[in-house]
């Protein structure tokens, strides 16, 4: 059990003294015997009475903290540790006079101790928890279902589902997971199709000429390149003849894999097997997404 923390329903309240980044502040205000608690993007004004809290909030790692100024030069931080005792009301006399403090908080102890789960106990009953989340996820919501349209291979998708498996207000992780799903199942398809496709050397006599000597007659006879070529002439041409064989192979291989799913897959097979650029040959909805994905996984 991490003893630097209490538990503030889903979130943790922090006793130390470790930093806390202030994206978010948490106000709570004691009127009439009970305690209300709003959230601010902007920490809030100074405190002006033991009858109010303010905290910082890390959203990501869910932690609350109390703002505490220090309150002694005798203490390493804002909060003593128990090698650290201090008398509030002499630490008010001689030190720096601290707005909000151990010793000021409605949850102050003797020592400059505080009441943690007393304060813990605060904000669980004036529902501080529902209250973060309801700003963060106003907060969030644009960035989030951004993040998920422009999700389109495995990688991006499972970063997607971290980063929101806990705070997930329209159900998005959920057709992230399920499109992972698709993909996998898209890829396995695509292992069973490369498998009985042919190897290059499968489509290197489509292109290779019955005389490859005659590939030399574009240059003059007895030049040096004339000699070159004559000499060379079974490389050159089977070397030409490969690049060929790859992007044929690289067409049949995008045909059965994409007829399936894709459009005019006989065309735009085609153009991708030439240029390997697949979003703007094949589009950008979900069937044609996971057919550039599988594509782009699978070089040939």
């Amino acid at each position: 059990m991490d003893r630097s923390f209490v538990a503030v329903g889903t979130y943790r309240l922090a006793q130390g003294n470790a930093r806390n980044p202030e994206t978010l502040f948490l106000k709570a205000s004691k009127s009439n015997g009970q305690w209300r608690v709003e959230v601010f993007e902007k920490r809030p004004g100074q405190r002006s009475d033991e009858q109010s809290e303010v905290f910082s909030i890390d959203p990501d790692k869910k932690i609350i903290k109390p703002v505490f100024e220090k309150v002694s030069v005798g203490t390493m931080g804002p909060v003593p540790t128990p090698l650290e005792p201090i008398n509030c009301g002499l630490a008010t006399l001689i030190g720096p006079k601290a707005n909000y403090s151990v010793c000021t908080t409605h949850f102050a102890l003797s020592g400059g101790r505080v009441d943690w789960k007393a304060m813990a106990t605060m904000l669980v009953n004036a529902g501080a928890p529902a209250a973060i989340d309801t700003v963060v996820i106003a907060r969030m919501t644009p960035e989030y279902r951004r993040q998920f349209a422009a999700a389109t291979n495995k990688a991006e998708l499972q970063r997607f589902v971290i980063r929101y498996q806990n705070a997930d207000p329209d159900g998005l992780v959920g057709k992230a997971r399920a499109r992972i799903s698709e993909l996998d199942a898209a890829m396995q398809e695509a292992d069973v199709v490369l498998e009985k496709l042919p190897e290059l050397k499968g489509y290197l006599p489509r292109f290779i000429p019955a005389k490859p000597a005659k590939y030399c007659v574009q240059f003059a006879p007895g030049s040096p390149e004339a000699r070159v070529c004559r000499d060379r002439v079974d490389d050159i041409v089977e070397g030409l003849a490969r690049s060929k064989a790859q992007i044929a192979r690289r067409e049949d291989f995008c045909k059965r894999v994409a007829t399936k799913y894709v459009s005019d897959a006989s065309k735009k097979c085609q153009e991708f097997s030439k240029t390997n650029a697949c979003a703007s040959r094949f589009g950008t909805d979900a069937n044609a997404t996971r057919t550039c994905d599988v594509l782009k996984s699978r070089p040939l």
